[in-house]
């Protein structure tokens, strides 16, 4: 199987992993042949890829980091929680948003977040099962649903980075918690939060700059001891070199573990590795910006162009945990020792942890993009292999 863009299905396709709706409903199941009606069906409902069969990728098999009945059951939940916090708003008539949250704090309103605690802890009981596991997911193009549920994929690569960093079990169910929850506070502005953040307005800018204080305030009213994920909710856009919100807190790039001495006004070492998943997953689905990055591109522009703000050792980790050419993907050969296929599209059929430009691809097309028969091409052996994932 393989991954195709939405806008490039075609009648007569095989469709290789079925379909859910956000209320995990069924829409289509695998096996099923694509036709006019359901490619249009697709696209309407925001899938930005699906995964198809093709002759030559039947060994390929595109995995998940969790089983995908749980990752649907959080990404549920969490949509059900953002539009029970949205219906809770729009229920009470305040003329700011500062109002609207002092009137939710003063009437002892409680977000019910007993649901996506567990499945976090669920989250965290299966990745703990496995070994060695690596992000290799290909996240999903902006759009409203997407800006949602963007938080179950920054809590699961948070909970990744927590593993790696050797965190104990309560701790994971911190850090998880409090990256799905990490842009709760954008639920009391959903005029401004499903915009990319290229296109807000300079008001939208300033409600936008509170969030973190709002999310934060929210679970004020929670019985449950909540003050560590409240300060991953209040500092994941504080930034290292002090330009963050709302507080402008610094930080000196260090290991965010126990051991490692940090000062009281330093940011919380949770939210600095959440502040990490989040840019990630935000480049790489263009929440950012209309231009989405491959894997590859994003680890590129946060080594070079965010990592005076960002930690630098909690970026060094993304890059080992992050797969750069996930099974699955297209991409085209920029170099290696045959010329001939210079410029041939192919399919990552086995990826290269170690040097990932030198995979496992299976060649599906031509340097005009006309398919041919699949061409098994195996790079692990070539010193100057070069791909480029196409997004």
């Amino acid at each position: 199987m393989r991954y195709c863009k939405s806008n490039d299905l075609v009648p007569g396709m095989v469709l290789a992993k079925s379909l859910y709706s956000d209320k995990n409903e069924l829409l289509l199941a695998s096996g099923n042949e694509l036709t006019e009606k359901l490619i249009k069906r697709i696209r309407q409902l925001e899938y930005s890829h699906v995964c198809i069969e093709q002759e030559g990728t039947e060994d390929i098999i595109i995995g998940d980091i969790i089983d995908e009945p749980l990752l649907r059951k959080a990404r549920k939940l969490l949509i059900d929680l953002f539009e029970g916090v949205i219906h809770e708003s729009k229920k009470r008539s305040c003329e700011s948003h500062e109002d609207l949250i002092k009137d939710l704090q003063t009437s002892n309103y409680v977000v019910p977040i007993d649901g996506i605690r567990k499945v976090v802890g669920e989250i965290v009981d299966e990745m703990l099962l496995k070994d060695g596991t690596y992000w290799d997911a290909i996240p999903e193009a902006f759009s409203k649903r997407v800006r949602i549920i963007h938080g179950v994929d920054t809590a699961i690569l948070s909970i990744l980075m927590g593993i790696w960093y050797s965190f104990s079990r309560n701790e994971l169910d911190q850090l998880g918690l409090g990256a799905i929850l990490h842009d709760l506070g954008l639920a009391l502005m959903p005029d401004i939060a499903w915009k990319r953040r290229d296109d807000y307005k300079s008001d939208e800018v300033e409600h936008y700059l509170k969030h973190p204080e709002f999310g934060a305030k929210l679970l004020e009213n929670h019985k449950a001891a909540l003050h560590v994920v409240m300060q991953c909710l209040l500092q994941h856009h504080e930034r290292q070199d002090g330009g963050g919100f709302p507080q402008g807190l610094r930080g000196n790039h260090k290991l965010p573990t126990k051991k490692v001495k940090r000062s009281p006004d330093e940011i919380f070492r949770f939210a600095e590795i959440i502040s990490v998943a989040d840019a990630y997953i935000n480049l790489t689905n263009g929440t950012w910006s209309e231009t989405a990055l491959s894997p590859e591109d994003a680890l590129t522009y946060m080594n070079e162009e965010l990592s005076s703000m960002l930690n630098k050792s909690i970026i060094s980790a993304l890059s080992r945990i992050v797969v750069r050419f996930p099974a699955g993907v297209t991409v085209s050969i920029e170099e290696c020792s045959n010329n001939h296929y210079v410029g041939f599209r192919g399919v990552v059929a086995k990826p290269n942890l170690a040097d990932p430009h030198r995979a496992t691809v299976i060649l599906i097309a031509d340097a005009e993009n006309r398919k041919i028969e699949p061409i098994p091409a195996d790079f692990r052996a070539e010193k100057n292999a070069r791909i480029r994932m196409i997004i």
